[in-house]
C-alpha cells in the first residue's frame, strides 16, 4: 500500500535544481544582496535567459527593454527574483513528470498557471500580501500532485481520473484511496526542499483556508481564492464555481462581486503570457468567452444571492404562525425607529396588544382554536395598521405595533381602530374541530409614546416599559379598551427649599431635605404598582404603597416615612379613603397635598371629599387613560421643576 514514506523516498521524485537551492540558502540571510543572487543565477545561462525574457515580457510591463541581468534584477527586486527562480526551477524540476502514455497533466498546469497569475492580481488589488510571494505560493500549492504522479504513477493517475470535477474536493477523494492527500505530500516535500515556512503552510492549508492557527492566513486565503479562480477559468459554464469565487472574495477581502469579472480579465491576460514563459502547452481556453459567461453568471448570481438573502431575512424575522413580524423583527424595527426619532427630535409610539382571556380559549376549545384566534387577530391588526406601522408578534398572545413619526393623539386613534376591528366582528372558527363557528374576542391595548419633550435620558427600555404599564392599566380598567402614557422627561435634582427665594407649589410639596415623598393608598396591586413606578422615576422622589386603612396606620405610626403628598383610593377593603384625610393631616404635619381617587365621581362623593379636607378629587378612568401625564398634572410645577 502507498505510504507517505514510499512517496518521499521514491528515486523518481523531482528535486530542485542546484541554483534554486543556492538562491534559497542566500535569501535566508537578512544581509543578502541582489549582486549575490545575480552571480548565482548567471551560473545558469538558461535560467538567466528566462528571467531576462520574463522581465521584458508584458507580465512585468517595463517601459524600457532591459538586456542586462543585474539591471533586470534591480528593476524587479529581491522578492520578485526569488519568485522567478523558484518558479522556473519548479517547472524544470517537474518537466519529466507524467511523460508517459495515459498521463495528461495539462489540466494541472492550466489550473496552476491560472492560480499563480490570479494570486498575483488578487495580492496587488487587496495589498494583503506581497504579490510575488503570493504568485510563488500559488505556483507551488499543488506540488504534491506532481510528487504523487512521479512516485506512484498509474496508481495515483487512476485516482485523479475518477476525482470530482471540482478540484476543492480532491483531498477527500484521495483519502478514500490513500492514507494521505496531496497537501500532506506537498508540505513534506516543501520541508525536504527547505522552502520557506510560508510556502509550506500554503501547500498544506490551501484547501482549509478558514482553519484556525494559521501563521500566514492572508497568503493562504489568496492561494485558495486563486484556486477557485482557476477552477472558473478552467471550467466553462460553471456558475456555481463563480458564485463560490465571488462569495469568498467578498468574505475574505471585501472584494465586491462587480470587481471579480475585472480580476478574471486581467488574470486571463497574465496567464496567457505566463504559459508562454513556462513553455507549457496547456491550451488556455477562450478567455473572452469565459469572462462574458462569468459576467452573466455574476449578475444572475447577484440576483439569486439577493433573493436568497431576502428570503432568509423574511424567514428569520417572520412569525411562523401568524405571518407578521416576530420578536427579532420587533427588536430591530423598534431600535431603528427609536434611534431615528431621537436623531430627528421627533416622536415614536409603541402599541402593546394583548388578547383578552386568551387562556380560556385554549382551555375550552384547544390549541388549534387558540392558533386560529391569534392568526385572525394578527391579520386584522395588520390590515388595520396597513402602512402606518410595523406589526409584530411579541410573544404568546401579545402583539406590538411600532408607529414612526406618530404622536400620542394619532397613536390613540390608530389603537382605537385596531380595537374596533377585533371587537366589531366575531372571529371565524368554523374550520376548527370542537370549536364554535364563531367567537367574540376582544383585545386590550397600551400605548407608550416618546416625543421631543421626553428628554435626552429617554431609552428604548423605558418606552417599552411604559407601553407595558399602559397595557396593564387597560387590563385593570376592564379590558377591551385603550390606555396610553407618554414618556416623562428626566429632570435635574430639585433645589432645596432653603435655596430658593420664590415660594409656590414646587417648594411646598417637598420637605426641607429636597425629597418629595408620596403615600399611595390603593388596594388594586396593578394600579398601585403603576403609580409607584412612575413616581419613583422622578428624581429625589420616594413612594410608599399601603393597600388598606390598617396599612396606612402602620406607615403613620413609624418614623421612617413622612409623606408630603397622599393619593387615596376612595374604596378600600376596610373603609373609605376620605376617612383617612383628617388622620393623615393630624399625624403628618409635613403633608402638603391629599388627592382622592374614585372609579366614578358623583356629586355626593365630591362633596364628601371636599368636606373631609381633600385638595382634589380625580377619576381613576382619567388617570389610567394617560397615567404619565396625570402624574405630571397632579404634581403640577413640582414635577417639572424636579
Amino acid at each position: 500500500m502507498a505510504t507517505i514514506d514510499r512517496v518521499l523516498s521514491c528515486p523518481t521524485l523531482p528535486s530542485l535544481p542546484a541554483v534554486a537551492v543556492e538562491v534559497l540558502a542566500l535569501t535566508r540571510s537578512p544581509d543578502v544582496s541582489l549582486a549575490d543572487i545575480s552571480r548565482v543565477v548567471q551560473n545558469d545561462p538558461g535560467l538567466a535567459a528566462k528571467i531576462l525574457k520574463t522581465v521584458n515580457s508584458s507580465f512585468y510591463g517595463l517601459q524600457q527593454p532591459c538586456s542586462r541581468l543585474d539591471r533586470a534584477m534591480s528593476y524587479l527586486g529581491l522578492q520578485a527574483v526569488k519568485s522567478l527562480v523558484l518558479g522556473f526551477s519548479l517547472v524544470d524540476a517537474t518537466r519529466g513528470v507524467g511523460n508517459k502514455p495515459g498521463v495528461d497533466l495539462r489540466q494541472h498546469w492550466r489550473r496552476t498557471i491560472f492560480a499563480a497569475a490570479g494570486a498575483r492580481q488578487i495580492a496587488q488589488l487587496t495589498r494583503a500580501a506581497d504579490p510575488d510571494e503570493a504568485f510563488t505560493a500559488a505556483l507551488f500549492q499543488d506540488i504534491g500532485i506532481l510528487a504523487c504522479v512521479a512516485a506512484l504513477s498509474d496508481e495515483y493517475v487512476s485516482t485523479l481520473a475518477t476525482a470530482p470535477e471540482d478540484h476543492d474536493l480532491l483531498c477527500r477523494h484521495e483519502r478514500e484511496v490513500f492514507p494521505f492527500d496531496h497537501t500532506t505530500i506537498g508540505a513534506e516535500l516543501a520541508r525536504k526542499w527547505k522552502l520557506p515556512d510560508l510556502f509550506t503552510e500554503v501547500i498544506r492549508k490551501h484547501h482549509a483556508p478558514d482553519a484556525g492557527g494559521l501563521t500566514y492566513g492572508p497568503v493562504v486565503r489568496i492561494a485558495a481564492l486563486s484556486m477557485y479562480l482557476s477552477e472558473v477559468m478552467s471550467t466553462p459554464s460553471a456558475s456555481s464555481l463563480l458564485t463560490r469565487l465571488a462569495t469568498k472574495a467578498e468574505a475574505w477581502f471585501s472584494i465586491p462581486s462587480d470587481r471579480v469579472a475585472a480580476i478574471l480579465k486581467s488574470t486571463a491576460s497574465s496567464a496567457n503570457e505566463l504559459a508562454k514563459l513556462f513553455e507549457q502547452d496547456v491550451a488556455i481556453p477562450n478567455a473572452s468567452l469565459i469572462i462574458a459567461e462569468a459576467q452573466d453568471a455574476l449578475l444572475t448570481g447577484q440576483i439569486q444571492m439577493q433573493r436568497e438573502t431576502d428570503r432568509l431575512r423574511v424567514e428569520t424575522q417572520t412569525d411562523t404562525l401568524t405571518g407578521v413580524g416576530n420578536r427579532r423583527r420587533f427588536e430591530g424595527g423598534f431600535a431603528n425607529a427609536f434611534t431615528q426619532a431621537k436623531k430627528d427630535r421627533g416622536s415614536v409610539c409603541v402599541i402593546m396588544i394583548d388578547a383578552d382571556n386568551f387562556k380560556s380559549v385554549n382551555d375550552r376549545f384547544g390549541h388549534s382554536a387558540g392558533d386560529a384566534v391569534l392568526k385572525q387577530i394578527a391579520s386584522r391588526v395588520a390590515a388595520t395598521t396597513a402602512d402606518r406601522g410595523l406589526v409584530c408578534r411579541f410573544g404568546g398572545e401579545e402583539f406590538a405595533v411600532i408607529l414612526r413619526s406618530t404622536d400620542g393623539v394619532r397613536a390613540r386613534e390608530i389603537a382605537e381602530e385596531i380595537r374596533t376591528s377585533i371587537a366589531s366582528k366575531p372571529l371565524d372558527l368554523a374550520s376548527v374541530e370542537g370549536a364554535p363557528p364563531s367567537l367574540a374576542v376582544t383585545i386590550s391595548l397600551g400605548i407608550g409614546c416618546m416625543d421631543d419633550a421626553s428628554g435626552e435620558a429617554a431609552t428604548q427600555e423605558k418606552l417599552l416599559a411604559l407601553a407595558d404599564q399602559a397595557l396593564y392599566a387597560a387590563k385593570s380598567a376592564g379590558r377591551n379598551c385603550v390606555r396610553s402614557a407618554t414618556l416623562m422627561p428626566e429632570q435635574p435634582p430639585a433645589r432645596r427649599a432653603s435655596d430658593s427665594k420664590s415660594g409656590g407649589v414646587a417648594r411646598s410639596l417637598r420637605h426641607e431635605d429636597g425629597v418629595l415623598r408620596v403615600l399611595v393608598v390603593e388596594d388594586d396591586p396593578l394600579a398601585a404598582k403603576l403609580l409607584s413606578m412612575l413616581l419613583q422615576r422622578l428624581p429625589n422622589t420616594e413612594a410608599r404603597v399601603a393597600t388598606s386603612i390598617a396599612a396606612v396606620h402602620a406607615v403613620l405610626a413609624g418614623n421612617d416615612f413622612r409623606p408630603g403628598v397622599a393619593i387615596l383610593d376612595q374604596h378600600l377593603p376596610d373603609g373609605r379613603g376620605v376617612d383617612l384625610i383628617q388622620e393623615i393631616r393630624s399625624q403628618t404635619p409635613d403633608i402638603r397635598k391629599i388627592v382622592v381617587m374614585s372609579a366614578s365621581i358623583s356629586p355626593e362623593i365630591e362633596s364628601t371629599a371636599r368636606q373631609a379636607g381633600a385638595d382634589s378629587l380625580v377619576s381613576k378612568i382619567e388617570m389610567c387613560s394617560d397615567i404619565g401625564r396625570w402624574v405630571l398634572s397632579l404634581l403640577g410645577q413640582e414635577a417639572k421643576a424636579a
